[in-house]
């Protein structure tokens, strides 16, 4: 992933506390850059909030992220839900990479489809916004 990426100037991580254990600090290593935002959100389904949403939003803006600006979702499910929900809100639609943490949702990020339907007001927000890169290669974050 790295080796073939041009990092914008404004580059954010979300992730939760239990991937950003285990993958953090070999990410921000490969990307090789001091100046990563790093956002954390809930481990749970409740990450899935309006709440959390416009927490994550509002730190962006802060910090001058835009439409060129480049979001990394670090884990599958609901962060890839709602880092994917961002990017594409994000000035009508930022740059996205997800790196799940298990290979079966990489497939689905690919096919434009969430790992899990549901019938709540959660799935009815959905935006057709796809990343422009997947990886399932977790070679890329030893």
């Amino acid at each position: 992933i790295v080796d073939s990426l041009s990092l914008p100037p404004h580059v954010a991580v979300i992730t939760n506390q239990t991937v950003a254990d285990l993958y953090l600090d070999k990410l921000l290593n490969a990307l090789g850059r001091d100046d990563i935002k790093v956002l954390l959100a809930p481990d749970s389904e409740n990450a899935k909030s309006i709440n959390v949403y416009t927490g994550l939003m509002t730190e962006l803006l802060s910090t001058n992220f835009n439409r060129s600006s480049l979001l990394i979702a670090l884990g599958g499910g609901v962060i890839g839900d709602l880092t994917g929900f961002i990017a594409a809100t994000l000035h009508r639609g930022c740059r996205l990479i997800q790196i799940p943490t298990w290979s079966v949702q990489s497939n689905a990020i690919r096919a434009g489809n969430p790992s899990e339907r549901q019938s709540n007001v959660k799935q009815l927000a959905h935006s057709p916004q796809r990343p422009f890169r997947v990886s399932n290669n977790f070679v890329a974050l030893l």
